[in-house]
């Protein structure tokens, strides 16, 4: 039920990113799900022949039909769709806005399972783990899906920030990526004086009301700041891992991804992403120094004019 309840999200994320003209022009979306006979159908039909055998089944707004002599090896889910069953079903049956029909010949080697629109069992068809109706407490699940978009938009946001940024100007990135190479102190420590010392600089300046547009102007951009510092964190990361001259944009992708994948584990992934700002901030900021230290450096003397 929980390898069920996985696919499940990915099925409704995918349906809500597919494009609706798309889905318009072709409305049979078939993805592999990644086993042998698996299929995964947004808007469309499964209908498998007698004899046929298929792994996992799901649809989403279409109908399953499992004719008899047809083996499905896994578990069938149809969101709001019928499942017609006459087959044999080695997992489970799950319908979610739609209803399961077992004819007398069906064979369950699982259980179904219903959300909204209880299954006809017809005298004769077997299931072996029984009927059961699935309580949906909605209320419980606000939260984690709330976490879960959440996640979602932060790392869409991300990576398009990165690119664009890295498209903007790679030879500034290269030059953030060669500075740590020769060390992260100077970056960790710069970057922790900037976030207390930024907060502190707009409560300060609130508080003596005169500053207060300063202030404000300052809290706001601190989140744009924190992203900024991420997206630079995951660039000298990927960078660690992908050196040079191997392409930019997958180096950042990889730094990135290992980011993302800190984020969704819970309150480490919170902590993670201010470190990662705090330290990215901290490398953004040192870099800059050293290359005008560098620029500003003692000039070669001029040849007294004859």
């Amino acid at each position: 039920m929980l390898r069920l309840l996985a696919v499940v999200l990915t099925a409704l994320l995918t349906a809500a990113a597919l494009p609706g003209a798309a889905l318009g022009a072709n409305p049979d979306v078939n993805v592999d799900l990644g086993g042998a006979g698996d299929q995964f159908v947004v808007k469309g039909a499964i209908k498998l022949q007698p004899g046929e055998r298929a792994g996992t089944l799901v649809t989403i707004d279409g109908p399953i039909t499992v004719p008899r002599g047809a083996v499905v090896r896994d578990d069938v889910l149809a969101v709001d769709g019928t499942v017609r069953i006459a087959g044999t079903v080695r997992g489970d049956v799950v319908t979610i806005g739609g209803r399961a029909i077992l004819e007398p010949t069906a064979v369950v080697g699982g259980g179904v399972s219903w959300v909204s629109e209880r299954p006809q069992v017809a005298p004769g068809a077997r299931v072996a783990d029984g009927v059961e109706k699935v309580d949906a407490d909605i209320d419980s699940a606000v939260p984690f899906l709330a976490s879960v978009w959440w996640w979602v938009a932060v790392s869409l946001s991300t990576l398009a920030l990165g690119l664009l940024l890295l498209w903007l100007g790679p030879r500034a990135a290269d030059a953030v990526s060669r500075q740590m190479r020769t060390g992260w102190g100077p970056a960790i420590g710069v970057g922790f004086v900037l976030a207390l010392l930024l907060p502190f600089v707009a409560v300060l300046a609130i508080a003596t009301l005169v500053g207060v547009p300063f202030g404000v102007g300052l809290l706001l951009a601190l989140l744009p700041l924190a992203a900024l510092g991420y997206v630079t964190s995951a660039w000298v990361l990927g960078r660690l891992l992908i050196g040079e001259p191997r392409n930019r944009a997958l180096a950042f992708l990889a730094g990135w991804a290992i980011l993302r994948g800190v984020a969704a584990l819970p309150v480490i992934g919170v902590l993670g992403f201010v470190v990662a700002s705090v330290f990215g901030l901290g490398a953004l900021a040192w870099s800059s120094w050293r290359a005008r230290t560098i620029a500003g450096g003692p000039e070669a003397p001029v040849a007294p004019a004859i």
